[in-house]
């Protein structure tokens, strides 16, 4: 296939209807951006087309991707999305990017409350992040109106763009403009339908995607492939580092009170044991159980829903866990005896546990609770369990903790490795560094919770953060005015190098930007973080801008000088 480098090409949807690809193709379009579906992870926002311009893509010999239009109001909302996008790309192997929609053509998230610097940011942040690490090729479809006050220059350049602007030529200059959509509605270059197809949007393509995504070993390709055979289905997908992907991606999940809404993370909670997961089992994998198990305890069951869809397919899990058919590994002690039958079992404190492990809780032979081993650091073990306070969650323990009474190993067989990587390879948590302004002088820098910065009864005035890896932001509120700008460097000498203007400071906003290695190993990490009002004790810590839990978004109290700060960075 000639290379797609200034090929033009086309995005479709539902509303194109049963399009009729052979004529695209043939009036010279040479690939196919399809949409796969809308927000978070619910069958009912699928594109209800996607698989069927898929396969009439495959069928003409079309290169093609997939984009997400994004909805999401919140990080939970965003992780939602992005097993979205995984769960419609099981299995499949495009040969273009996949690519998350950041626009509010509808102003949904304008109405919502969503459609600001710290959400937007945040959130596609989050989804290309995932995408990245779960071995796809992501690309960010946006235009001037989100480059210019809601995507910080980190996500807009950091990732292929897809840049709409319907003019005669692109008005984005960034080198890393890779697909321009310069047709829609209004196109002035050409006319903006294609004979007995009708009106559909265009696209100029600037790199060779094919090769680029082949070689690389992206989209579910084993690296360096060069023909147009994708490679064999199995290749690289039940790997320990998938199936740790699709467990964060699970995470905030409530169950349900009833049969009712199981797709959905957080609609019909309750506490009566209802789940996607065992759903997705009983309707799917007749030999995994002995018999249909929605309405169980469910912290067994969720994990092996992870690993059914990470394998891709039910009978290559349920050898990976050791299960037989038919069998009662829906309750953790038979889970973990299978394991112990196999000798893939390792007691606490007899061997250390990897990411993708299983880990068990209780007496043995009377386990009550499991989860997933997502990281290993230094002395600490940290999870996503399901059925923990109802939900998915992310948990750590001390690796000698009482409680744990193992880890199982499962037999994973994707050709990235036959076991799950070694905690020696996990990333070690970075650090954060910060210093204040107090009494008229800069204060010695503190690094993590080793000390506080401030002085007991001096009101702070001005705040420098900085990370050893990744990125930070940072901004304070001035007692009697207004929040400050966002600052993202950490220079005392320069004025837009530290977050502050001299006057006493009342509340602080800080936002980590974990890096993709880390996300692929052991999950996000947040910026966490506390103050004191002045002579007076700290507030409770707050977790980067969130606002769940009680969390107001930032620590402080309007009106009230604070004295001591203190920042570490924390699942």
């Amino acid at each position: 296939m000639a290379s797609l480098k200034n090929a033009k090409g086309v995005d479709i949807s539902y509303a194109n209807g049963d399009i009729d690809l052979s004529k695209v193709k043939s009036a010279g379009f040479q690939f196919v951006m399809i949409r796969c579906g809308y927000g978070s992870d619910l069958a009912e926002q699928d594109d209800w087309q996607f698989l069927n311009n898929v396969r009439k893509a495959e069928a003409l010999g079309l290169p093609w991707g997939a984009y997400l239009y994004s909805y999401a109001l919140n990080e939970s909302e965003a992780r939602s999305e992005l097993a979205h996008i995984l769960r419609l790309l099981k299995g499949k192997k495009p040969t273009m990017p996949i690519a998350i929609d950041v626009e509010d053509s509808d102003n949904y998230r304008k109405n919502h409350g969503g459609w600001t610097y710290s959400n937007v940011d945040k959130c596609t942040r989050i989804v290309l992040e995932g995408l990245k690490a779960a071995g796809y090729y992501p690309m960010l479809y946006t235009g001037f109106e989100e480059i210019n006050g809601l995507l910080s220059k980190e996500v807009y350049n950091g990732y292929d763009m897809w840049f709409a602007h319907w003019a005669s030529a692109c008005g984005y200059k960034g080198s890393n403009l890779s697909i321009w959509q310069y047709g829609g509605e209004t196109n002035l270059l050409e006319s903006n339908s294609i004979p007995g197809v009708g009106t559909i949007d265009k696209d100029r393509c600037y790199k060779d995607y094919p090769t680029i995504i082949k070689s690389g070993g992206f989209n579910n390709w084993s690296k360096s492939a060069t023909s147009d055979t994708p490679a064999p289905a199995k290749a690289s997908t039940y790997t320990a580092a998938n199936v740790v992907a699709l467990a964060l991606a699970e995470v905030g999940y409530m169950e349900k009170a009833s049969n009712s809404q199981l797709d959905s993370k957080t609609a019909n909670a309750g506490h009566n044991n209802w789940t996607k997961y065992a759903a997705y089992i009983d309707n799917n994998c007749p030999d995994f159980y002995n018999g249909k198990k929605n309405g169980f305890d469910w912290c067994d069951i969720f994990n092996d829903y992870i690993h059914v869809r990470a394998a891709g397919d039910a009978e290559e899990a349920r050898k990976g866990l050791y299960q037989p058919k038919r069998s009662t590994g829906a309750g953790c002690p038979y889970s973990a005896q299978f394991y112990r039958d196999n000798n893939a079992f390792i007691d606490r404190g007899k061997g250390t546990p990897k990411p993708g492990d299983q880990i068990f809780f209780g007496p043995k032979g009377d386990e009550y609770h499991t989860g997933i081993v997502v990281k290993v650091s230094g002395s600490t073990v940290y999870t996503v369990e399901g059925n923990s306070s109802d939900m998915v969650a992310e948990r750590s323990y001390a690796l000698t903790d009482t409680k744990i009474t193992g880890y199982g190993r499962p037999k994973y067989t994707g050709t990235s490795s036959s076991t799950p990587a070694s905690s020696s390879s996990t990333p070690a948590t970075p650090d954060i560094y910060y210093r204040v302004k107090a009494g008229g002088k800069w204060l010695p820098e503190v690094k993590n919770l080793e000390d506080y910065a401030g002085i007991v009864g001096k009101p702070i005035t001005d705040v420098a953060i900085r990370v050893t890896k990744g990125s930070v932001k940072y901004r304070v509120h001035v007692k009697g005015g207004g929040w400050l700008s966002w600052i993202t460097k950490c220079d005392t000498s320069d004025l837009m190098g530290y977050a502050g203007i001299g006057s006493p400071i009342d509340c602080i906003e800080v936002y980590y930007y974990t890096p993709s290695d880390i996300v692929s190993k052991s999950g996000y990490l947040r910026a966490k973080y506390r103050v004191s009002p002045v002579n007076s004790g700290y507030y409770d810590y707050q977790y980067d801008t969130e606002t769940s839990n009680g969390q107001d978004g930032y620590a402080g109290s309007y009106g009230r000088s604070i004295d001591r700060l203190q920042i570490t960075l924390a699942k």
